[in-house]
């Protein structure tokens, strides 16, 4: 594994995401690991509209110096040169009416703001009526991926550190 994200998380979704991670970070035993990590929706939406939704989170990857075998807790701050990295949606939004408007989030290597996406509502009943669809409350959506597709390791941390960037999101690199 020669990346990692550190995720700083909302208070109340911290101890859903520190399963999630210890999960996540089972490689040895799996000779097949994930190469995404799922986000969830921290709250529900009922809509018939284009929503953005704020997932809570904020993240950073970094690729793990050669000298790092395997990331633990130990070595936790060690890590090497920042790198961006995808929001892309799961593979089941396709059993729902919401797709991810913009179809896969670049996120720059030093943005630090919360990880936010929109989504268009399908409408699949006659479009004469207006049909309403809800995200439920930790429903699973979107997972963030390596550039490379590549496994990597999760960590929580308390904060992530500062960037010129900062939390400026959509569109703020450019026009």
């Amino acid at each position: 594994m020669s990346r990692v994200l550190y995720l700083q998380v909302e208070p109340e979704l911290l101890d859903y995401y520190v399963e999630k991670v210890k999960e996540h970070n089972q490689f040895e035993n799996n000779p097949y690991p994930n190469s995404g990590f799922d986000l969830v929706c921290p709250y529900e939406v009922t809509t018939d509209q284009t929503f953005k939704m704020d997932f809570k989170v904020k993240a950073a990857m970094y690729t793990l110096p050669s000298f790092v075998s395997h990331c633990t807790n130990d070595n936790l701050k060690v890590k090497d040169k920042p790198m961006g990295y995808y929001l892309y949606p799961r593979s089941s939004i396709s059993k729902t009416a919401f797709r991810m408007s913009n179809s896969v989030g670049i996120i720059d290597s030093g943005y630090r703001g919360n990880l936010c996406a929109y989504f268009d509502v399908l409408n699949t009943n006659n479009m004469s009526t207006t049909t309403m669809y809800t995200v439920e409350s930790m429903q699973r959506l979107v997972q963030i991926c390596s550039p490379t597709l590549e496994p990597f390791y999760v960590f929580l941390v308390d904060q992530l550190d500062s960037t010129e960037r900062g939390v400026n999101g959509f569109g703020s690199s450019g026009i």
